[in-house]
């Protein structure tokens, strides 16, 4: 049944900013990507090494890194024509009580965030150098809305769509590692409760889903919520209950994907 609408004179307004807000962080990916090439990303590309991921997955998901500074992305998006205030209303810097503008990341692995279309929304990331919290993402904006979104379901979707099932678990971590050791049908919920939204998004591209949540407690409270979520809206679901203490990155690094298959 077709539902008339009344014409919004705001529409084109908004159309056109979102094309901004979508330019402006693909240029903030490249230049998080540059941070991690060069010498100021040392430090980071030496916790990659840590966590033993590879060049390869960091590249295909656009890994970056952000400097430990105020200034250097917001100073970055004036030289290409964009000002503070609009940096801070797509969400990747960030204004305070008294008014003034700063980046948003700082001394952070940066996630670039992507929608279906393959366009960068948002980013998440992980703290290397201070005591701020873990892991912070870009704030909602026109473009972005946590709950509706995956990490790695743009890197997923020929997997998930090949094999009708997909492997769904929290961390931006255990989706890299997973792509790693071959599990390229993997996705995570972006640090939030999985919403109705994200289940709706994985609908249209599988059948069966499969979660991979902690082995603690809370994660398996959080897999028997998502799972309820999952069944209602007519998909299969499984969930995978990791040994205690033992996470999908720790688990497949340390013991192997024949670990993790049993």
């Amino acid at each position: 049944e077709l539902t008339f609408r009344e014409h919004d004179p705001q529409e084109q307004e908004r159309r056109d900013k979102s094309r901004t807000f979508w330019k402006m962080y693909e240029l903030a990916e490249g230049f998080y990507q540059q941070n991690l090439g060069a010498p100021v990303g040392g430090q980071c590309r030496e916790y990659l090494e840590q966590r033993k991921l590879s060049p390869e997955v960091a590249n295909h998901f656009a890994l970056g890194w952000s400097e430990q500074s105020w200034d250097k992305l917001r100073l970055f998006l004036e030289r290409q024509g964009y000002s503070k205030e609009l940096g801070a209303e797509c969400g990747l810097l960030s204004k305070n009580e008294k008014g003034n503008i700063y980046d948003r990341f700082r001394a952070r692995l940066m996630f670039p965030i992507r929608n279906v279309p393959n366009q960068v929304l948002a980013f998440g990331g992980r703290v290397l150098i201070s005591d701020e919290p873990k892991y912070i993402n870009s704030s909602d904006s026109l473009i972005y809305k946590k709950g509706e979104h995956l990490y790695g379901l743009v890197q997923a979707r020929r997997a998930i769509t090949a094999t009708r099932t997909a492997l769904l678990t929290e961390g931006y971590m255990d989706v890299l590692s997973l792509h790693q050791f071959g599990y390229e049908n993997s996705c995570g919920v972006l640090g939030t409760a999985l919403t109705p939204q994200q289940v709706k998004r994985l609908a249209g591209f599988c059948s069966v889903v499969e979660l991979l949540f902690d082995g603690d407690r809370a994660g398996r409270k959080a897999a028997l919520r998502s799972s309820e979520m999952i069944l209602l809206a007519g998909l299969r679901c499984r969930v995978v209950l990791m040994p205690e203490g033992e996470d999908i990155d720790s688990l497949l690094q340390t013991h192997g994907p024949e670990a993790f298959e049993e």
